[in-house]
């Protein structure tokens, strides 16, 4: 490959030679893809999110790319291929959810449409992300033994265990619930009596220190599980469990979850002892109230709150989108921000034909993202809501969702507080959030 190549064509009869040389011309390097590392983003139990980079290293464009993914249980194929200019580099997330556990071979390929450019990149992952180690025998009497053992979370989320074994006879499961805080972070130990038991070989012995408890970051037995300081430093985090919390709490909680690091909180008497500024965006209900207009709610909302930020609820018809863009259209620059609240069941009507894809996800927040920037809105913020845990969080976070805040709420009270209630009925008219339907109950009655 270079520059300033000619052709110089010679002829002869054998007694007379007679030469022609072209012009000169350039050679340059067809097209190349070259694919990084396999990464995984996010590991759960079963499910997993891969990133995979790669580039067109070659010397000129590639006008068409697909790839094959193979999580070693089936494919995935790219519904729609990639054009390429030289050097420009590329991203694929791949998220999978997997049937069996184990250890996995998987790899991606890439190809071009005459399978002349490709290249292929693959590495070994396990499925499941618990392991047990050091399991040593402490007590003996008869036949009843007690072990001590060590349980360790192998995986990028947080995970809840009980522990059970089975062996020869009936087991007496005595040990409690462990919290596994992140990745490759130690739990501790947990002391459980078996009867007549017999055990396997430890799985994995090699094991890092234990973390610090992230209660110890807000001092405040009684509220958060989270610090978000500690474990979202760059994030805005809004506390949004005041419905979940008794009203006597909300004072005392409200300044906990600000030790703990929240940006914001939601009602006056969580934030009686700092700033007595509370934060957050207009309900359902009101866009209930004006008979599902959403863009006339918060204006009615702009109207009697003039000096609280404007945060506009966009889920109310299951499409974010289209709603996004109206109430920006609207406002301008006086809408601060959207907030999505999608239903864990629900897949919103931008995302139809990824029926995988329900409540609030990265791919749904990314899409939003890019619409609004694409229209010229570029500083409306975006809000997510909707069974936000540390896990949850973490997982958007690796998966570089550009969302600006979390609210956080049912998470951060301890103990099944968890409820919501919605209008679904105005003045005898139905009227509800898409997902929320009107249900009769002949064990109600109406007392005033």
């Amino acid at each position: 490959y270079g520059t300033n190549y000619r052709i110089k064509v010679l002829a002869t009869d054998g007694m007379n030679t007679g030469s022609r040389e072209s012009s000169s011309f350039t050679v340059v390097p067809p097209p190349r893809v070259t694919l990084g590392n396999v990464t995984e983003l996010y590991s759960l139990q079963e499910r997993k999110v891969f990133e995979i980079a790669g580039e067109n290293d070659g010397g000129q464009n590639l006008s068409y790319l697909a790839w094959r993914f193979d999580a070693a249980e089936s494919n995935i194929s790219s519904t729609n291929s990639m054009t390429l200019s030289v050097n420009e580099e590329f991203t694929l997330i791949i998220e999978y959810n997997y049937t069996t556990g184990g250890t996995k071979n998987i790899s991606l390929l890439a190809f071009d449409n005459n399978k002349i450019v490709n290249d292929t990149v693959s590495r070994n992952i396990f499925v499941g992300d618990l392991r047990v180690a050091n399991l040593t025998q402490v007590f003996q009497n008869g036949t009843q033994r007690q072990f001590n053992f060590t349980i360790y979370n192998a995986g990028t989320g947080n995970l809840t265990v009980k522990g059970s074994m089975t062996g020869a006879g009936s087991t007496s499961l005595t040990g409690g619930t462990v919290m596994l805080e992140g990745a490759g972070k130690l739990a501790g130990s947990a002391s459980w009596i078996f009867n007549n038991l017999h055990i396997g070989e430890p799985l994995n012995t090699s094991l890092p220190s234990a973390p610090t408890s992230i209660t110890d970051c807000t001092g405040l037995q009684n509220m958060s599980n989270v610090c978000f300081s500690k474990y979202f430093p760059k994030q805005a985090v809004i506390f949004f469990a005041d419905r979940f919390d008794h009203f006597l709490s909300q004072e005392g909680d409200g300044y906990a979850a600000k030790v703990g690091g929240a940006t914001g909180v939601a009602t006056p008497a969580n934030a009686i002892f700092f700033d007595n500024k509370s934060s957050g965006t207009m309900p359902h209900a009101l866009i209930a109230l004006y008979d599902g207009d959403t863009v006339r709610a918060a204006e009615k909302f702009l109207e009697y709150n003039p000096d609280v930020p404007l945060i506009v609820l966009v889920d109310f018809h299951n499409d974010v989108v289209e709603d996004s863009l109206k109430v920006a259209a609207k406002f301008g620059k006086k809408l601060w921000g959207v907030r999505l609240d999608t239903s864990y069941d629900m897949v919103d009507k931008s995302l139809e034909k990824r029926e995988e894809l329900f409540g609030v996800n990265p791919f749904l927040v990314r899409k939003l993202r890019e619409e609004l920037d694409r229209n010229g809105y570029n500083h409306v913020k975006i809000v997510a809501s909707g069974g936000f845990t540390v896990d949850k969080i973490s997982y958007f976070e690796k998966m570089k969702t550009p969302v600006d805040v979390y609210g956080v709420g049912s998470a951060l009270v301890k103990g099944e507080n968890d409820f919501t209630a919605d209008i679904v009925k105005v003045e005898e008219k139905l009227i509800s959030k898409v997902g929320r339907e009107y249900r009769s109950n002949s064990r109600l009655r109406r007392i005033g």
